[in-house]
């Protein structure tokens, strides 16, 4: 090297037998000296950690160092790095040619832009025969904050602009703005070297401290590769751009770091290299060729009932097509039982039709790896000079990398341990690779981020198929009604179809049977899937139950994230379809204090497919998942989890008024579930009751009431009656309230004010009272008159007596509710509002139109500012408004409120809610009073179809409309037609009202008019009850 040059490579250490070779380039140069390849490398005490520590633990290992002239190299831009590059390919291949080491293996090891002249070398040495040695050589590099991309903030030219702020004094404008735009890169060395990066391993070597006003100039992102596992190690060091290659001393904890990967890189390069000399001298004594036996080692036979699959074989087939230079490899991850095994097996059936030999690994652990490999050595009669585990993986991974072993595919079956020590014996070079896995990390880490297929569920078709095939009778189960609903339980598994079908195939019970135990109870659905399937010759993991299978993966989860298997435990207790992330959220459990925690724990059952996201916000668990998890915890456990899952949903459930619309219904189906897993226990808690009392109150506003008194029959404990008659289950519910709860207990007037609400929805006004009254004899007595509670049971009551007809009593206890709540709320409180609302009803039954105007429009002008002129309160006085017109004959004024009303109510509570469907009923009475005959029973079919529908055919308003359907028959003079409709009203109303209740005896007085206008005989029953009416 001549004095002063900048441009040179030269040897720092020379062992006196070396076998490998350590090539070490610099970056940019700050001063311009030929010193700085060496001061790159040297801290501030003179130590030089490649000549003076490395050497010590290396010491048959030639430490180059490589000079050039970096600031013209990257001020000149791309063609100044690949001339640069071509360079260090002479310097190198000469200094080994001459010294007859061209097959010694190499390590790179560069420091920030040196990383370009490197990686443009080994592309250079690609197309360019003469350093091909080079290229086949070099077993890996190592990067010390070298920018392979852009970071999380900054462009790839931006970092490089960093770099020559920090490296240079005062980088010219026009360099400068050259790194900005990338000239660097624009010839595609990205692109040119990511082709080649199945080629090398790779230690990437990333700053974490801050440089001065620069910050951290090459982050993680763009320092590292995002290589698998197997073939990149990337590692954080305490330092910032400027030394992070630099170390004072051989102890220091980021050296030691470095040294001891740069040392096991260094033992794995000499170790592959004589393996491959080995393979090399394994010749068949005269003729100079390798003793191979091509093996194919499938353990399964071909699956002949196989079925569909296609679009995921098809992926396969690309992912695994053969590309120079390049070793494809793919991975199929998903929930265990999705079937991967079978897809596997049917693509290593199919490429070895065309040519393509194929060896099987199991990769369950590093003893069933090393079983399988060892088969493979001795199948294509490799060698074995001793039994060591790392001999045979290291000569089997050096055969299958040589040109020697031919076109092959790799498969690795249940790969779910990524972290498994097996995973470094996996070839680089040659052939295809095909893993299946639970672990969804091993696209990223194993294969390329974009090489994994995510196995799931089979479509309706593909499950038919498979079901029909498996069982007898065979076809003729595709389409039936009881095969869909069993695919539907099963929710396409293909694992579970596969065990349900033998199931049925071994026992011969039918397929009506089989859904019955399945329903019957989780014990009965337990037995059918805990029993292995019977195996037909395949290897174990194919006869594996798809409980056994999901134990396995909880087993693994449990070794690395215990805390995962206890939210899968308490997820099992929800509703599996849809769990809101938000709900998950607000989980306290002690662990959870950090969101990250949660987000990393959900990360590890999603990793593994037990769980899957939905979009942003929600989560799904696969039912038979949730079943599984349920069965499998102990009696103390379940008792811990149920009790969590249950305070979780009951403090993110709030009272059901419309306000709260949205979050009670995304909560609903989970407080279902948990209600439905507290029953099996029997042991009701005041958590559960008071969960079932917002269930019901939630249902009864959205006009379920049906379900509403499910809920709030079993908020009272008393499920066990559900069959008896009303006055029974009146009885029952008394006698049990007063045994479950005192009468001063806080939840027994809520309970009881409940049931109230449920019955009045349901048209029973006396039980509604009933309950109403005790209800406001408890919060009388614990809270007093004027509590805002206290009110709200008296305005209920004013409610139902206005219902009732009893129109003076309705003002005298609405009177009372109005003047407790605007004394104790103010005037322009909702819930005084809301009276308000009622005064005007009151009035307006009794025919004092004008007042009720007044009510109405105070009502309205409040409830507009306080609420929004949408809200169900605000639409309900606008309604009511119409109501009003319509009885002046104001029929045009009276569409005009209605139709407000009416779009309101369809957008904010659906087509079929009972407020909604009363809006429908009103523009039927409009239309039938301006003699609109068919518009008017178009309307009231619309009601009727709706009533029955929510209400049922027998609740006072659907009858009501069946009365309408009636009267517009009757207005147009078809009496017949009326008489039917009257009828049935009739029929309905002494059935749930009574023969003396008002409405049932104005339907008498409609069907005798009728009647006496066709002038035909009354039957006798009708006869006695016109008698009854006229006495």
């Amino acid at each position: 090297m001549a004095s002063g040059s900048r441009n040179f490579l030269k040897e720092l250490y020379t062992p006196e037998c070396a076998e490998l070779d350590i090539v070490a380039v610099h970056g940019l140069n700050p001063t311009d000296k030929d010193s700085h390849a060496q001061k790159t490398w040297t801290a501030s005490n003179g130590k030089m950690w490649l000549k003076d520590f490395l050497t010590k633990k290396l010491q048959t290992a030639r430490i180059l160092l490589f000079g050039y002239n970096a600031n013209v190299a990257f001020q000149t831009s791309a063609a100044g790095v690949r001339e640069q590059a071509e360079n260090l390919l002479n310097r190198l291949n000469g200094k080994r040619r001459m010294q007859d080491a061209m097959d010694r293996p190499i390590i790179f090891i560069c420091y920030s832009l040196g990383g370009l002249i490197v990686k443009r070398a080994l592309v250079t040495a690609k197309v360019a025969d003469i350093y091909l040695p080079i290229r086949n050589a070099t077993y890996g590099i190592v990067f010390f904050g070298t920018p392979h991309q852009g970071g999380n903030c900054t462009s790839l030219g931006g970092i490089a602009a960093s770099i020559a702020r920090l490296s240079l004094r005062n980088p010219s404008n026009s360099f400068m703005e050259a790194l900005k735009a990338d000239s660097l890169f624009a010839d595609d060395l990205v692109q040119d070297f990511r082709q080649q990066l199945e080629d090398y391993y790779v230690l990437s070597f990333y700053e974490t401290l801050p440089f001065k006003k620069l910050g951290v100039v090459v982050d993680k992102r763009s320092a590292t590769l995002d290589l698998p596992l197997t073939r990149e190690t990337q590692i954080a060091l305490d330092a910032n751009h400027s030394d992070i290659c630099k170390f004072e001393a051989i102890d220091s904890d980021d050296y030691e770091q470095v040294e001891d990967n740069i040392v096991e890189f260094a033992e794995r390069a000499l170790h592959d290299v004589a393996e491959k000399a080995r393979l090399a001298t394994r010749n068949v004594p005269g003729t100079g060729q390798l003793s191979i036996t091509p093996v194919s080692e499938i353990p399964f036979r071909r699956n002949g009932d196989f079925i569909g699959r296609e679009p995921i074989l098809v992926q396969l087939k690309e992912l695994l097509a053969h590309k120079e230079g390049y070793q494809p490899r793919a991975l199929l991850y998903g929930l265990g039982g999705t079937g991967k095994t079978q897809i596997a097996v049917e693509y290593a059936y199919r490429a070895e039709s065309n040519g393509v030999k194929t060896y099987w690994v199991n990769g369950e652990s590093d003893e069933t790896f090393t079983v399988h490999y060892t088969e493979i050595a001795k199948a294509s009669s490799l060698a074995i000079t001793d039994e060591k585990t790392e001999t045979i993986c290291a000569r089997v991974k050096a055969w299958l990398e040589s040109n020697d072993s031919g076109n092959w595919l790799l498969i690795i079956d249940n790969f779910d341990d990524i972290f498994l020590k097996s995973a470094h014996w996996l070839p680089l070079r040659n052939g295809a690779i095909l893993l299946t896995s639970r672990d969804k990390r091993a696209a990223g880490t194993i294969t390329g981020a974009n090489a994994g297929i995510g196995v799931g569920i089979m479509t309706d078709s593909e499950a038919m198929q498979t079901f029909a095939r498996l069982t007898t009778g065979g076809a003729a189960h595709i389409g039936q009604p009881e095969t869909k609903q069993l695919i539907g339980l099963l929710e396409n598994l293909p694992l579970a179809i596969v065990q349900a079908a033998a199931y049925i195939r071994q026992t011969g019970i039918s397929t009506t049977d089989y859904i019955s135990s399945f329903l019957s109870s989780e014990r009965g659905r337990e037995e059918l899937f805990d029993n292995d399937l019977k195996s037909s010759g395949d290897s174990s993991t194919s006869s594996r139950s798809v409980m056994t299978t999901w134990a396995i993966t909880v087993e693994t989860i449990q070794k690395e994230n215990p805390l995962a298997v206890q939210l899968l435990q308490l997820m099992s207790f929800l509703d599996g379809q849809s769990i809101p992330k938000s709900l998950l959220s607000s989980l306290h459990w002690p662990e959870f204090g950090n969101k990250l925690i949660l987000a990393k724990t959900i990360g590890a059952l999603i990793n593994f497919s037990l769980v899957s996201q939905l979009g942003q916000y929600d989560y799904r668990l696969h039912g038979l998942v949730g079943f599984w998890t349920r069965v499998c915890i102990n009696a103390e456990s379940r008792e811990k989890f149920l009790g969590d899952a249950t305070q979780l949903v009951s403090m993110n459930f709030p009272e059901g008024t419309f306000d709260n619309e949205r979050q009670c219904s995304l909560l609903l189906p989970h407080a279902a579930s948990i209600v439905e897993d507290t029953e099996e226990t029997n042991q009701p808690s005041r958590a559960i009751r008071d969960l079932e009392l917002r269930m019901a109150q939630h249902l009864e506003e959205r006009g379920l009431y049906q379900d509403a008194e499910k809920y709030a029959q079993k908020s009272l404990d008393v499920s066990r009656v559900l069959g008896l008659g009303n006055q029974d289950l009146m009885k029952t519910c008394l006698e049990l309230s007063e045994k479950d709860f005192r009468r001063d207990h806080p939840l027994a007037p809520a309970a009881a004010n409940n049931m109230g609400g449920v019955y009045d929805g349901q048209g029973h006004y006396d039980e509604a009272l009933k309950w109403y009254g005790r209800a406001l004899a408890g919060e009388e007595g614990t809270l007093g008159r004027d509590h805002s509670s206290t009110l709200e049971i008296i305005n209920n009551m004013g409610v139902v007596y206005w219902k009732q007809a009893k129109y003076g009593e309705a003002l005298k206890w609405l009177g009372q509710a109005l003047a407790g709540r605007e004394k104790v709320l103010g005037p322009k409180h909702v819930s005084a509002l809301e009276t308000t609302n009622e005064m005007g009803n009151a009035c307006y039954s009794r025919g004092k139109y004008d007042e009720a105007l007044k009510w109405y429009g105070q009502a309205l002008a409040g409830m507009e500012k306080v609420l929004r002129p949408d809200h169900p309160s605000a639409l309900e006085t606008v309604s009511n408004m119409g109501h009003v017109y319509y009885s002046q004959h104001n029929y045009n004024e009276a569409l005009k409120w209605h139709r407000r009303a009416l779009a309101g109510r369809e957008k904010m509570l659906g087509l079929d809610h009972p407020s909604t469907l009363v809006t429908v009923t009103n523009m039927g009475h409009v239309y039938h009073s301006q003699r609109n005959y068919n518009e008017a029973l178009k309307w009231h079919r619309r009601a009727l179809a709706g009533r029955e529908k929510t209400l049922g055919p027998d609740h006072p308003s659907t009858l009501v409309t069946v009365t309408n359907m009636g009267h517009v028959y009757r207005s147009q003079s078809n009496y017949n037609e009326a008489l039917k409709w009257y009828g049935q009203a009739l029929a309905g109303r002494e059935k749930t009202l009574g023969p003396d209740h008002p409405r049932t005896v104005a339907t008498v007085g409609d069907i005798s008019r009728c009647k006496k206008t066709l002038g035909g005989p009354f039957a006798g029953g009708l006869r006695k009850l016109i008698s009854k009416v006229l006495d």
